[in-house]
């Protein structure tokens, strides 16, 4: 990322004259990471697991956490009431692709499926304070078939289901892991 861009989205977070930002981090370094990329991004998460939002950002919500839905003009207040929204979708499986950080700003790319099949691609933004989500901005989307007329426009993108963005068989597989690790051992 340029300086002029890290410098832009410092702006839009911090306001102007923001202090110049340090290089973003990548919580997976490799620049197409492979499934055993995105399993060490999700093993090395410091998130308190409360919450699957807290587990996509890889930190802890702060209790008063404020939640957002742009796309429906949603906001939900509090860590106590974002849990019981998730709660909502027992069927619901994800996995991280990326997760990016710019000093107390994350940026994670995720996969999820509702149980119903389709897989959504998403991005959420994380602002921190002290080390705690204190506001939330998902944006996802069901992926389309690119229309017709835009065809001769553009490329394929290159999206290998062992990578940023998993296949529906690889979020069966991590459901089914989990499935087998919460059964009781006979």
């Amino acid at each position: 990322m340029s300086s002029a861009n890290v410098d832009l989205v410092r702006s839009l977070f911090r306001g102007p004259g923001a202090r110049r930002p340090r290089r973003p981090r990548s919580t997976n370094r490799a620049r197409n990471p492979t499934w055993e990329d995105v399993i060490r991004v999700r093993n090395n998460q410091e998130s308190d697991g409360a919450t699957r939002v807290a587990y996509i950002l890889g930190v802890p919500l702060a209790e008063n956490v404020v939640r957002q839905w742009p796309q429906m003009g949603e906001i939900v207040r509090t860590s106590k009431l974002v849990a019981e929204v998730e709660g909502n979708f027992p069927e619901l499986t994800l996995e991280v692709g990326r997760r990016l950080q710019l000093d107390d700003v994350i940026v994670v790319e995720w996969t999820c499926n509702y149980g119903d099949g389709r897989l959504y691609r998403n991005v959420t933004i994380g602002e921190l304070e002290d080390g705690q989500a204190v506001r939330v901005t998902d944006y996802w989307g069901e992926p389309v078939v690119t229309p017709e007329w835009r065809q001769p426009l553009t490329d394929r993108l290159d999206m290998p289901g062992d990578g940023i963005w998993p296949t529906m068989s690889i979020l069966a597989t991590i459901r089914a892991r989990e499935a087998e690790s919460a059964a009781p051992a006979n």
